[in-house]
């Protein structure tokens, strides 16, 4: 039964984006209540927070992802197309600054 209730916590609070000190507390109350054995406890909340940091991870992967699709779908620039671009604008500025001047 406890296996069950460890893998059950894995899969779901596992994947949450958990603070250390509500993971610790959550396992303290495990093994208060002895569904998950005290020497299993640490291992049961490294896991806990390494699913979640993976969570969090595949989030942000995926936000970043769509964010950029819908700046390319409303024709946006980004921050270095802009940045490029004024670069672009700087060259051409002192070509002309310096063809006017020979111009002189």
């Amino acid at each position: 039964m406890s296996g069950l209730i460890e893998r059950s916590l894995e899969l779901g609070l596992g994947a949450l984006a958990l603070t250390k000190e509500k993971a610790q507390e959550l396992v303290d109350e495990l093994v208060k209540l002895k569904a998950v054995p005290k020497e299993r406890g640490k291992e049961l909340l490294e896991r806990m927070l390494e699913r979640g940091r993976e969570a969090r991870d595949q989030l942000e992967q995926v936000v970043q992802r769509q964010v950029k699709e819908a700046l390319q779908k409303a024709k946006l620039v980004t921050r270095s197309e802009y940045e490029a671009l004024l670069q672009r604008i700087a060259a051409l500025e002192e070509k002309l600054a310096a063809a006017e001047a020979e111009e002189e």
